[in-house]
């Protein structure tokens, strides 16, 4: 008798003296992650304009069918590393996801560090933040995500109604995703997103009284200072057809994309087609540059990859119209295209850009680039282009028959 009430005792003091709550789980994310990332409610209840605010950041926002990206540069720390993105996605005006890029081959390898600094540095980050969730969250469990045309098998640990994600190459990036439990399906399996279908995509076609015809909201991914125009572009298809977890720094690794100064355009787009398929997308040939072939597809809402060489001069060429065509009436701004010389050849500056529209009385044609927002829409004359392209064939990526 005298042990059983000793027992009690004991469990009464243990009752007593714990804490009447544990740490929300917000605070300890807020914790790890050494920023304002959660209010006090559950980051998958809040619009992503309370985490904008909270963070204080700057967001590009765009529309890909019923899910939405705010994407972000900077230079920070967050859980303990350098982030140089975050990227938030939102269904139905509700937050559903976040990604937070670290180091990365493309934006760290370069004139200020050697390959060699990177890969140690890359290492250290990815051992710093596994001990900081364990050392906080516990062992962790590997989990199926669903990224970049494949399944990864990654380690997770769970907190509440957060699962974060470290998604790890070496030699070429560090990434957290932080997703609900639900997002990665029963058993672990990432739930995945459904596969797009072949509908008219006719409806995100503009056209306005100056002749202008275009695909007015292709996402825009900025591709910074990395030479990753293929893997970025391929990006910006992807999301435009409505797929998800197709990313540019994953893309680049599996194309072997240089780190600086281009990707190998011809290699990256013989990949394309392997990278994308389980994703219920194909790539295809639609023959050289021509005008018929742009309005045509233009016209069905399908945007066209064009290899060419970005001169400085083309590029001098596409700021000039974007400055002056606007503030011209459509007569005077025709007759200043037809006094304008030809831009001269070159065979430099390899590079990929998405056509996205055109105008048959001008001779223009629009195109858009991956370098942000600024370059989401850029006209030049179908005959600059001609000075510039490559030879290659016009490519498209759609949903598979």
């Amino acid at each position: 008798m005298k042990k059983l009430l000793y027992a009690i005792w004991i469990a009464a003091l243990a009752f007593l003296g714990a804490p009447c709550s544990a740490e929300p789980a917000e605070e300890v994310l807020n914790r790890l992650a050494g920023a304002p990332l959660s209010g006090r409610s559950e980051l998958w209840g809040e619009p992503p304009s309370a985490v904008i605010r909270r963070m204080n950041i700057n967001c590009l926002a765009d529309r890909m069918g019923k899910e939405q990206m705010f994407a972000t540069r900077f230079s920070r720390t967050l859980f303990g590393c350098p982030a140089v993105e975050i990227r938030l996605f939102a269904v139905e005006g509700k937050l559903a996801k976040i990604d937070i890029f670290f180091l990365n081959k493309g934006d760290s390898v370069g004139k200020k560090r050697s390959s060699g600094d990177f890969r140690k540095m890359l290492h250290s980050c990815h051992h710093d933040l596994e001990k900081l969730l364990t050392s906080e969250l516990g062992g962790s469990e590997r989990v199926n995500f669903a990224g970049a045309a494949k399944k990864h098998q990654l380690p997770a640990w769970k907190l509440d109604r957060y699962v974060l994600v470290v998604d790890y190459a070496p030699q070429e990036y560090l990434m957290l995703h932080i997703v609900p439990p639900e997002a990665l399906g029963r058993r672990g399996k990432s739930s995945g997103a459904a596969l797009p279908s072949r509908q008219s995509y006719a409806e995100h076609v503009k056209r306005n009284d100056r002749g202008d015809v275009f695909i007015a909201d292709v996402p825009m991914v900025d591709q910074g200072g990395k030479g990753y125009c293929v893997p970025a572009t391929v990006e910006r298809l992807a999301r435009y057809y409505g797929v998800s977890g197709v990313d540019m720094h994953k893309l680049a690794e599996q194309a072997n994309t240089k780190n600086s100064g281009g990707t190998y355009i011809r290699g990256m787009l013989r990949s394309i087609h392997r990278l994308l398929s389980s994703c219920g997308l194909e790539v295809r040939s639609v023959g050289k540059l021509k005008k018929s072939t742009i309005m045509r597809l233009v016209d069905r809402g399908t945007p066209l990859l064009w290899v060419h060489y970005s001169t400085p001069e083309f590029g001098q060429r596409m700021r000039h119209s974007n400055a002056a065509r606007g503030r011209a009436t459509p007569e005077a701004w025709r007759k200043e295209l037809r006094r304008q010389r030809l831009i001269k050849k070159s065979t430099k500056g390899a590079h990929i850009a998405l056509i996205i529209g055109y105008n048959r009385d001008t001779g223009e044609i629009a195109i858009t680039n991956s370098w942000g927002e600024t370059h989401r829409l850029e006209w030049v004359r179908f005959a600059d282009m001609e000075q510039v392209d490559q030879g290659d064939d016009l490519f498209v990526v759609e949903p598979r028959k």
